[in-house]
């Protein structure tokens, strides 16, 4: 178990895991992703995407939270930085009027591999703690018994 707390260690010391250059310990950003492609375009006669935006936050760059913020259109599936706000009321018209393929729910929400990309960066940081207390939990029953086989040889 000591092993991939040092494979951890090793991995973010060879940048493999590792936070941008600019990004401090915490750092809070918006973060797109696609819902329903659409038959909309915009002024440049672009395709749109209905996009979830999300506020996203990551410690030491890993991503440890996400919280849905509102559906927006962008361009080039929502790899844009240009986006639109849709309310409610337009999109409920525009999925009526056939230009926005899925219904989506009314009020923004995670789906299952939104989350997942979201907060596994939880596991980079309980994984290793919950080995080294397991590790630690071993060392210590161990040291219980060596006690124990001491004391009955000289006794």
């Amino acid at each position: 178990m000591i092993r991939l707390i040092v494979f951890m260690g090793v991995l973010a010391g060879t940048g493999l895991i590792a936070a941008p250059t600019n990004a401090g310990v915490l750092t809070v950003r918006d973060v797109l992703a696609p819902v329903s492609e659409t038959t909309l375009k915009n002024h440049a006669d672009q395709q749109l995407t209905l996009c979830l935006r999300m506020r996203q936050s990551t410690v030491v760059g890993l991503p440890v939270w996400r919280k849905p913020q509102s559906y927006v259109l962008a361009e080039n599936g929502c790899q844009s930085t240009q986006v639109s706000e849709i309310s409610l009321r337009n999109r409920q018209a525009a999925t009526r009027a056939g230009l926005i393929v899925t219904e989506v729910s009314e009020v923004p929400r995670l789906g299952l591999q939104h989350a997942a990309a979201g907060f596994w960066g939880w596991l980079i940081v309980l994984l290793p703690a919950f080995a080294l207390l397991r590790w630690r939990r071993q060392k210590r029953s161990q040291t219980a018994r060596f006690g124990a086989l001491q004391r009955d040889f000289t006794t």
